[in-house]
């Protein structure tokens, strides 16, 4: 397994769909159960958003490029086109032992 990341950012700046908001808010939803399903399956290693909720990052583990491709492609917000992504694979070059990441609020 190999490890990738992709950056969601929103299409036009801010994350507004071309749907109404109610189609948003299931979106943005059923993004959240894409991620449950990662992380149950133990592929996701991280995920989070940034600034106003204006970006997102999604680490996870993949068996090839064409496979993390695929679970970039399945996550709602891309394919609904509210957000576009880009995969990339990702290496770690520091992490302190011990720590462990959680919300700044």
């Amino acid at each position: 397994m190999s490890l990738y990341a992709y950056l969601l950012l929103p299409v036009g700046g801010t994350l507004s769909c071309p749907e109404a908001a109610q189609a948003e808010a299931d979106i943005l939803a059923a993004h959240f159960r894409h991620l449950q399903r990662l992380q149950v399956g133990q592929l996701l290693k991280l995920a989070g958003v940034g600034g106003q909720a204006n970006f997102g990052l999604v680490l996870f583990e993949a068996e090839s490029s064409a496979m993390a491709e695929a679970v970039m492609n399945a996550d709602p917000l891309v394919s609904s086109g509210c957000m576009t992504a880009q995969c990339v694979p990702f290496q770690v070059v520091l992490q302190t032992a011990g720590v462990q990441l959680h919300n700044a609020a």
